[in-house]
């Protein structure tokens, strides 16, 4: 079978294309920086429990994530990962 590519030639369609495929690629930068902060936090010995885990995919910010990663480079609890945020 034989893949053919179809250019798209319209503004509705490159736009749309475009913003997808944006998305896109900002949710794959997303997951693998949840998979490295994941990855830093077991090698530190951190607990990656089932809310630490759920708060890691919940995050869709990778400059977030990047943020937390560079933390937990250097953390010695979870508590100098994710510090306690207040509603003043």
């Amino acid at each position: 079978m034989k893949s053919t590519e179809v250019p798209i030639v319209s503004s509705f369609g490159q736009e749309y294309y475009g913003r997808g495929k944006a998305e896109g690629q900002a949710e794959g930068k997303a997951q693998e920086a949840a998979k490295m902060l994941a990855l830093v936090l077991e090698a530190r010995g951190l607990p990656v429990t089932s809310q630490v885990a759920a708060r890691i995919t919940a995050c869709t910010d990778p400059e977030r994530l990047e943020g937390w990663t560079r933390l937990a480079a250097t953390a010695d609890s979870l508590d100098d990962v994710f510090p306690v945020e207040h509603d003043d």
